[in-house]
């Protein structure tokens, strides 16, 4: 059920219910919107890491990106809907 849930959720809206509510959403590593073959291939990988799942933990621990093996393998990322609080860009008067 979860499984359908994750799969057909992103394809429609690129989110999940938890995605939704946590302001989350799955996009290609480009930020464009992740089609049909990315969503499906994120989401059949979990299958495969459910047995393993402290693995996976402790690899998404050591990505760069975060990013699970369903999301390396699809080439996506789970990113934020918030805008970036981006200090660097901001004048400051000193």
């Amino acid at each position: 059920t979860y499984l359908l849930h994750a799969t057909i959720s992103e394809m429609i809206w690129g989110r999940s219910l938890g995605k939704r509510i946590f302001g989350l959403r799955v996009v290609l590593m480009d930020g464009r919107r992740a089609g049909v073959v990315a969503i499906l291939l994120r989401n059949l990988l979990r299958l495969a890491e459910l047995p393993i799942a402290p693995v996976v933990v402790i690899m998404m621990l050591y990505s760069p990106l975060r990013q699970r093996a369903g999301d390396i393998a699809a080439a996506t990322i789970v990113i934020s809907d918030a805008p970036r609080n981006d200090q660097s860009s901001e004048k400051t008067d000193e």
